[in-house]
């Protein structure tokens, strides 16, 4: 799978419906500060730049949307 862009990414995040908006966020949080636990949801700036920091945090989150979009595909 290919990584999509950072935008692209953190737009997806964003648009998806709660609850799962949140628990997304909650894990990508917990995945780039693990550990800090402060129980806040990050905002769309703080996770571009973790995304856009982190190459590997990155293609882990494209591939868990890409599941969770399209399951049964891949």
């Amino acid at each position: 799978m290919a990584v999509e862009s950072v935008e692209s990414i953190v737009y997806t995040l964003f648009t998806l419906d709660e609850p799962w908006r949140g628990r997304f966020l909650a894990l990508v949080a917990d995945w780039a500060n693990p550990g800090d636990g402060n129980g806040g949801l990050p905002g769309q700036e703080e996770v571009a730049a973790w995304l856009d920091a982190d190459r590997a945090l990155r293609q882990q989150v494209a591939y868990l949307l890409g599941a969770w979009l399209k399951p049964g595909e891949g």
